[in-house]
């Protein structure tokens, strides 16, 4: 991380990884803001990406256009710095989706990984990418290595119990349903 960054501009990238979500106009507007007063954050730009990334896998934009953007957004965070986990990440989701192909979104998950091993964003994207293609082993793999990595965050209890009913599991995915509703 680079020590140089604007305070305001970093400060505005935190607030918005907090408000992140893939409807949030202010997360959008955060990410934004911090980019215009420091161009060189790509902390920023990587959230850039998430926003425009998690919007085009969700449908909620034109998928096209929000890869598009996602993009590019990853290019400029990758440009400024190439360890920049959030856009290798970004860059997986997007491609991993537009060719649906695991092989092309592992690769580049695996440079996710490489750049920032305790992100467990990364595992979870790679959860989706497996559920998608309806390999219910490695998605729930995947999902538990999230929840290994940040084993407060209920949605990937929530995600781990989807999968169980998707991989004909309903005991345990009760079981952790019932877990997720006392966090």
């Amino acid at each position: 991380i680079r020590d140089d960054i604007d305070p305001e501009s970093f400060r505005l990238t935190l607030k918005a990884w907090h408000a992140f979500t893939p409807a949030s106009d202010s997360a959008l507007a955060m990410f934004n803001a911090a980019i215009r007063r420091d161009p060189t954050n790509a902390r920023a730009w990587a959230g850039l990406s998430s926003v425009w990334a998690s919007r085009a896998v969700t449908s909620r934009m034109p998928f096209d256009d929000g890869a598009a953007r996602a993009e590019a957004a990853v290019d400029r965070a990758l440009t400024l710095d190439s360890l920049e986990g959030t856009a290798w990440l970004n860059r997986a989701a997007i491609r991993g989706h537009r060719t649906r192909s695991l092989v092309v979104a592992e690769s580049l998950l695996a440079s996710a990984i490489a750049a920032d091993p305790g992100n467990p964003e990364t595992y979870a994207i790679k959860a989706s990418l497996y559920r998608h293609a309806g390999d219910w082993t490695r998605a729930r793999d995947a999902t538990r290595m999230a929840r290994q990595m940040d084993p407060l965050s209920p949605s990937y209890i929530g995600g781990e119990a989807l999968l169980g009913l998707c991989g004909n599991d309903p005991e345990e995915s009760l079981r952790l349903y019932l877990e997720q509703a006392t966090i």
